[in-house]
């Protein structure tokens, strides 16, 4: 159990790192590319919130078996096991791979620009051009809000 509350806090830890990055920080210094670092935080977050419900679940046996090592393997599990259970909220759910992708994508990419206010993300041969806002990563905020709410929760009762 003393795993699941470390991870918990961690994640909280760095949501609430992500969201003053973007409520506080962001508009100081209005830099398109704190985007990139308050994605990567909230990643970071929401990974470490999946896994420590993945292993609170373990612990009460709502997870069988022994957790597998990949990111691809414990996000099957989290998404039909501890996801229904918890009500976590699918677009929630969603977010999680979704984030992973959109960094996979920064980098991988060749070129990464700036231009009002957005930061576009382009591939090898500018055929396909990735712009994230400032707005979009309020809504992932808002969106993921409320399971890190749940996670203090449940860590707080343990």
């Amino acid at each position: 159990m003393e795993d699941f509350v470390i991870l918990a806090q961690q994640s909280r830890k760095e949501f609430t790192t992500a969201d003053h990055l973007t409520y506080m920080t962001y508009p100081l210094v209005k830099d398109p590319k704190l985007i990139i670092s308050i994605i990567e935080t909230l990643n970071v977050a929401l990974t470490n919130a999946m896994n420590a419900l993945l292993l609170y679940d373990q612990q009460y046996k709502r997870v069988q078996q022994k957790l597998p090592d990949g990111f691809e393997a414990r996000f099957h599990i989290f998404r039909s096991v501890s996801a229904p259970f918890h009500n976590i909220e699918k677009e929630v759910v969603k977010q999680i791979p979704h984030l992973r992708e959109l960094l996979r994508t920064h980098k991988e990419s060749i070129v990464e620009f700036v231009r009002k206010q957005k930061v576009i993300i382009c591939n090898d041969g500018y055929t396909r051009l990735k712009t994230i806002t400032i707005e979009e990563v309020k809504e992932y905020i808002q969106v993921c809000k409320p399971l890190f709410a749940y996670m203090e929760k449940i860590s707080h009762a343990h």
